[in-house]
């Protein structure tokens, strides 16, 4: 990954592979703040597709960075139009709607992150508006599942064997060629929405319905159930280069669902098989055509190598853009995303930047039982344990938790850091553990 080892002898840091890695204490910072000259309040406008909890952070940075930011979304209490200086009530997914409001504006830049279907959204403001951004070709590779596979496939990047099923007729004796048991998933969508693991005939009816409900599409995904360890590279492109910024090793449920429970960092993979992954990721965005900006990519490293899951070509969700980077790396990636949105070259480009761990770091997010509470007690012995750097607790009286199908099941998130990786996951385990959650009886 990009990450140079620093000298020995330092206090603090952190321990990995037998280096120290020390803190950034007295490193000259860079300022993710600052804007370039023509990068005014008075003469640049930024707009964001949604103003969810996810879209949020960009809406405030690029207000922070002197920016007129605009923000669309259908949903009036959006968190996000708030803190934006001006809005519209439009769906991240209407293009016309969003498009004829890009152009009343006259904005300079666009952008979305943490979602992927509004990056059609997107690339359609930025073609009508001659603005950076992906093109509508790139939009639909790297939304729709089934063309991003396809496009995988035909370059040669490794991915999990997989088609396109009609009718659970058709997804059943695809699994009979791709193996039993094989995951079921929705052509759009992200979160794990949708996503199942049929182990048989009778399973599939069931999770081939769902996933093409999900989706209101007439079709799903049947793909191989890749077995191995998962893992997602993020990187960031400018003008066609690509770069890994880091590993991070998950954990994700058990089947039938596949819902991220973990995010590990520094990851455990030996430096050979971390290498293999840059140059997989890499060709990833090549083959999709990804020129610049943020990505993601969710891969699984199995007997025959790693094999692409998936690629989000804009900013991740799960903490890992909003805490993760800054808290490990000290780097802003949601101010270098709204940079290159805008046309400037990030600082990771402009700086040659090389990012240097600070310590190691666990996202780990809440596992409680399903049911109803009736109390919970505990918060601020978990916000205030060794090692926690962030908690989100959002569990109260009468809360219904359920069993998780998806990402949006979860209830809370406890992130913390260590100076080394079991330090960093203890840490966050023993804050979980001070959270105790009485039911109410059924």
């Amino acid at each position: 990954m990009d990450s140079r080892p620093a000298h020995r002898g330092h206090r603090g840091g952190f321990q990995q592979g037998g280096r120290h890695y020390p803190p950034l204490r007295g490193r000259r910072r860079l300022d993710f703040s600052r804007r370039p000259q023509d990068m005014t309040a008075a003469s640049k406008t930024l707009l964001v597709i949604g103003a969810g909890v996810l879209q949020a952070p960009a809406i405030r940075r690029a207000a922070r960075m002197g920016l007129r930011v605009l923000a669309t979304d259908m949903d009036p209490a959006a968190p996000g139009l708030a803190a934006a200086s001006g809005h519209a009530l439009i769906s991240t997914l209407d293009i016309p709607a969003t498009v004829a409001y890009a152009q009343r504006e006259r904005v300079d830049g666009v952008l979305t992150l943490a979602t992927d279907m509004p990056l059609n959204t997107v690339a359609a403001v930025a073609r009508a508006c001659g603005l950076p951004g992906p093109s509508p070709a790139v939009a639909q590779r790297a939304t729709n599942k089934y063309k991003m596979k396809q496009t995988l496939a035909a370059r040669g990047v490794p991915c999990p064997r997989f088609t396109l099923a009609k009718s659970t007729e058709q997804a059943v004796r695809a699994a009979d060629r791709i193996g039993w048991p094989a995951v079921v998933k929705p052509i759009f969508g992200a979160g794990s929405r949708g996503v199942f693991l049929a182990q048989n005939s009778r399973d599939m009816a069931a999770a081939f319905t769902a996933a093409r409900a999900f989706a209101k599409r007439g079709s799903a995904m049947i793909e191989e159930y890749a077995r191995g360890r998962h893992v997602c590279v993020e990187t960031f492109s400018w003008q066609g280069r690509h770069r890994a910024l880091c590993a991070i090793d998950r954990s994700v449920s058990a089947p039938p669902h596949f819902v991220e429970l973990e995010h590990r960092f520094p990851s455990a993979l030996s430096k050979s098989a971390l290498r293999d992954m840059e140059r997989i990721a890499a060709a990833g965005l090549d083959a999709l055509g990804v020129q610049s900006g943020p990505a993601h990519i969710d891969m699984i490293v199995t007997a025959r190598g790693p094999l692409i899951s998936e690629i989000g070509a804009r900013l991740d969700g799960d903490y890992k853009s909003s805490h993760f980077m800054p808290l490990v790396f000290g780097y802003d990636i949601i101010a270098d995303a709204i940079r290159a949105a805008m046309g400037q070259t990030p600082l990771l480009f402009e700086n040659a930047l090389a990012l240097e761990p600070r310590s190691a770091l666990c996202i780990h997010y809440l596992q409680p039982r399903p049911g109803t509470v009736a109390r919970i007690t505990g918060k601020s012995a978990a916000r205030s344990a060794t090692g926690v750097a962030h908690a989100q607790i959002s569990i109260r009286r009468g809360t219904v938790i359920k069993p998780f199908s998806s990402s949006h099941d979860r209830v809370g998130v406890i992130i913390a850091r260590g100076q080394t990786r079991p330090q960093a996951r203890g840490n966050a385990r023993r804050a979980a553990a001070c959270l105790r959650i009485e039911y109410a009886k059924t």
